[in-house]
């Protein structure tokens, strides 16, 4: 597939999973797809401890309406749990998914008496989201990532308009470096195919962001005030190994 893809501009009410947006809709499609393929084992893989993630929860206490964009098989709630979250009646979360799979493991979440309030689960696509003025806090964990440039925009300005006022959006995504991504398949500027477990049936897209590149698409949304940092220390699996990882912390004035 060549790198110099066209980039065409999307309507406002366009779903991209149609096929109807060319390549980068593929892409987003294909993903889709290898998650429902690989939801339970994928899962499985979540159960252990993470240090990325025990960084990020040290800095990023949610509160209110939360949302959790992409939240998968939903580990977030293990560390919001820790946090106490579920015992303010005032918190409540909102897992969104695109695969129903992977949102079947996270709906376990609730076997329990103390989720059963404040804590819910729904099948949605990221780039159809719909809220205004929603929700307190939205989190996405290495999310953001598999979103190909040309949806990008738009899904972050849907992120923005669904906070309220003084909300905060938060997550992390990968920064893999040249060296990591040489060894996956290229498929359009800063855009690649990581094979799940090296089977190439099994394509996740994903999106090389720079700093700089994250900053500016958050800027350009609206978001005013914007933190990012970096994680030196390096996250190992069977899958691949990612030299840093990059948070952000942005705030809706």
């Amino acid at each position: 597939m060549k790198d110099n893809i066209k980039k065409e501009a999307i309507p406002p009410k366009f779903s991209p999973l149609s096929g109807e947006a060319g390549d980068e809709a593929s892409w987003v499609k294909k993903t889709q797809k290898t998650y429902n393929l690989i939801a339970q084992k994928f899962s499985e893989t979540r159960k252990k401890k993470d240090k990325v993630l025990n960084f990020f929860f040290s800095k990023f206490s949610p509160r209110g309406k939360t949302l959790e964009i992409g939240c998968g098989s939903a580990r977030s709630v293990t560390y919001l749990k820790k946090q106490r979250f579920f015992k303010n009646p005032k918190n409540s979360y909102l897992g969104i998914d695109y695969s129903a799979k992977l949102l079947f493991e996270a709906k376990k979440q609730r076997e329990t008496k103390l989720y059963k309030k404040n804590i819910d689960f729904q099948k949605k696509n990221l780039l159809n989201l719909n809220y205004k003025n929603q929700f307190d806090s939205i989190f996405g964990l290495a999310v953001i990532h598999h979103l190909p440039k040309s949806f990008q925009l738009s899904v972050l300005k849907k992120i923005y308009q669904a906070l309220k006022k003084n909300g905060i959006f938060a997550g992390y995504i990968w920064t893999p470096g040249e060296k990591i991504t040489k060894k996956w398949q290229k498929i359009g500027e800063k855009s690649y195919f990581k094979f799940w477990e090296g089977n190439p049936k099994l394509p996740i897209f994903y999106y090389y962001f720079t700093k700089k590149d994250l900053r500016e698409l958050l800027k350009k949304v609206g978001f005013k005030k914007i933190k990012l940092l970096k994680s030196a220390s390096r996250q190992k699996s069977k899958f691949f190994k990612i030299k840093k990882n990059l948070f952000f912390f942005a705030y809706k004035n």
